[in-house]
């Protein structure tokens, strides 16, 4: 039935259900001890949990109906309106257990058991105690329920980044492979075939890399690098002296993890921007500061514009 489903798992109700019947055992138990004990229970332990443990149980069970029942409606958002509804069952609460004691044989009627507990002031001692414990299911539930949320939020945050980060290396991969197979196309014709099988090669090695590590979210850094170097020989067969790679990190850092071909993506884009020729040549930096890896280049921006989506460097 959806109007009593819990905001929270069963199992963590049977965990609510465990801690508000042990609070209200003590507040029960306290309160008698307080007021009635010596006399109404004849200092039998025993004779009084015979009575009273099947009342508390009852008790704590019911404050949790309640609980979850007014947090499944649109008194959810009204404190004060619950607070209300919440004494109100409190006193059906009370009346039942005047029937519960009448059951095992009083042979007072009702009304006279009722007058006797107003004025031995038990009936406001066990309005106290239920509503005290009606309070402390509904502070727990709140709890586990915000305690949900925030397992919940977590989930969908990792989950946001998950799809994040697919949707960044589905940027990279067409990208780097059209852009690879462009300076290919272009040795073809301007290059002896020997260069042009040794950029096959190189293209080859770190395209092995993309392949084998296609399931990695992050890497290490030391990886990372040995990827760019190769990355940046290809850049040097397809520039020469206009594309110079300058990698100074320190040895502390390359142990330290990264998103996977994040460097890559940088490069590329340095690249993709900018005049690499002998007379500007493009310089990129790639070194450590401050815990973070810096990646640097000159502007040598180039006069033609390029196709952009403009997601590359946002990403």
């Amino acid at each position: 039935m959806t109007f009593f489903k819990p905001q929270i798992s069963w199992k963590k109700v049977w965990i609510l259900f465990g801690i508000v019947f042990l609070f209200t055992y003590s507040i029960n138990f306290s309160i008698d001890i307080f007021i009635s004990y010596d006399s109404y229970y004849q200092k039998d332990f025993f004779y009084y949990m015979r009575f009273n443990l099947p009342l508390i149980i009852f008790t704590s069970f019911f404050n949790i109906i309640v609980v979850i029942l007014l947090n499944n409606t649109f008194l959810n958002k009204h404190t004060l309106i619950r607070l209300l509804i919440g004494l109100f069952f409190v006193i059906i609460v009370d009346f039942t257990q005047i029937i519960y004691f009448q059951i095992f044989g009083y042979e007072i009627t009702i009304y006279e058991r009722l007058i006797s507990l107003i004025e031995n002031n038990y009936i406001y001692s066990n309005s106290v105690q239920n509503y005290l414990s009606l309070l402390f299911a509904e502070f727990i539930y709140f709890s586990l329920i915000k305690q949900t949320q925030e397992i919940n939020i977590e989930k969908i945050l990792l989950e946001n980044e998950r799809y994040e980060y697919n949707q960044l290396k589905s940027q990279i991969n067409p990208h780097f492979l059209f852009n690879s197979l462009n300076i290919l196309s272009a040795m073809i014709y301007t290059r002896e075939p020997k260069e042009s099988a040794n950029y096959i090669g190189k293209l080859s090695d770190v395209y092995r890399y993309v392949l084998m590590s296609n399931e990695k979210s992050i890497i290490t850094l030391k990886e990372e690098i040995e990827f760019i170097n190769k990355y940046g020989d290809i850049l040097e067969t397809r520039f020469g002296n206009g594309f110079i790679l300058d990698i100074n990190l320190g040895k502390n850092c390359t142990e330290k993890y990264l998103p996977f071909m994040s460097l890559q993506l940088l490069v590329e884009n340095a690249v993709k921007h900018n005049i690499a020729s002998d007379k500007n040549p493009l310089v990129i930096k790639i070194y450590d500061e401050d815990g973070y890896v810096v990646v640097e280049n000159n502007i040598n921006i180039r006069n033609s514009r390029l196709f952009s989506t403009g997601i590359g460097l946002k990403n």
